[in-house]
């Protein structure tokens, strides 16, 4: 994690430098970015304990075939971005020394996933993203000897109990996600979400809505959206009003899980050594502060949730991304 955090920050600090003094001849169409998720900070080592996504976003050519399949006519400054991702996450108990297997409250769970999402959006206020992820649960996953190597490593206790995680299952989730502006002011915006996503994975529908308090764009250009690629040549320095974002953001969104194979097991059998049973209601609290311009996105974002499992605690966790654009 110590290597990861550094390289965030120093990315950040050297793009971030790179783009007071650089101009380009060319459109900002390109994007690389990198997602750590860990519990650490809490001073906790359970339930969702850590993750990372590694992704590409390419901003279709107007014209070409898929941009006319998902771009929005209507709209002159319309665009369409296509995003590439792998992540993996490790699942633990919040007892990982605990050695009974009927006193841990979730069960080991590992997983490697591919994904692919398509962004659009139908005016300025509102986004579409579609999504399609193809992943691995179980010890095929490798995580849990990934943890256990990182564990030893580093002096961290080793977990006991990766003999009895979920068992090994391919996952094929489809997903869809709107965001809309609900209210715009010149500091301050307030905006709506709705997700679905069905599949032998997670399947869930929820609402919620996230406030933005600082300097911030529309939807179609922000990074709350990741949506900050564009067709248009970047002018540093040209007081151009987008071309710097700083904000802070509070939001909070209800869903409805009806399946979770990191908690359950697989929904075709029962192959699984220890599975628990599932809260379908679930809250989720995120806060936090982002900063972009043409170039570069860094943010930080602290999650809170309410209880996944009938009888478990609360889990918190934070998130640091960094983007950069070519």
């Amino acid at each position: 994690m110590r290597i990861i955090v550094l390289c965030l920050l120093t990315g950040l600090l050297v793009v971030r430098a790179r783009a007071q003094v650089t101009t380009r001849s060319h459109s900002i169409d390109q994007e690389f970015s990198i997602r750590y998720e860990n519990d650490i900070v809490f001073f906790t080592d359970q339930y969702y304990t850590s993750g990372t996504d590694i992704n590409y976003a390419l901003l279709l050519k107007r014209g070409s075939y898929f941009d006319k399949v998902f771009s929005v006519k209507s709209l002159d400054s319309a665009k369409v971005i296509v995003r590439f991702n792998y992540g993996h996450k490790i699942f633990t108990p919040s007892k990982i020394k605990e050695a009974d297997v009927a006193k841990r409250d979730r069960p080991y769970a590992g997983w490697q996933a591919l994904s692919a999402t398509v962004t659009n959006f139908p005016r300025e206020s509102a986004a579409n993203r579609y999504s399609l992820e193809l992943g691995v649960v179980g010890e095929k996953s490798g995580m849990g000897n990934f943890q256990q190597w990182y564990h030893r490593e580093n002096g961290i206790t080793t977990p006991l109990g990766w003999e009895y995680e979920i068992a090994n299952e391919v996952v094929l989730n489809l997903g869809y996600n709107r965001k809309q502006n609900l209210v715009r002011g010149r500091i301050l915006d307030v905006n709506g979400e709705f997700d679905v996503q069905l599949g032998n994975g997670i399947s869930y529908a929820g609402i919620g809505a996230l406030a933005r308090i600082g300097r911030f764009n529309s939807l179609i250009n922000t990074a709350y959206t990741d949506s900050r690629l564009s067709n248009d040549i970047p002018a540093v320095g040209n007081s151009d009003k987008e071309e710097v974002e700083s904000f802070l953001f509070f939001g909070l969104k209800g869903d409805y899980v009806l399946n979770n194979i990191f908690i359950e097991g697989s929904i075709f059998n029962n192959e699984s050594p220890h599975v628990e049973e599932l809260e379908h209601g679930l809250i989720t609290m995120q806060y936090g502060y982002m900063y972009s311009n043409y170039y570069t996105t860094a943010a930080i974002t602290l999650y809170r949730l309410s209880p996944e499992i009938v009888g478990a605690k609360k889990q918190h966790y934070v998130r640091l991304a960094l983007y950069l654009r070519f």
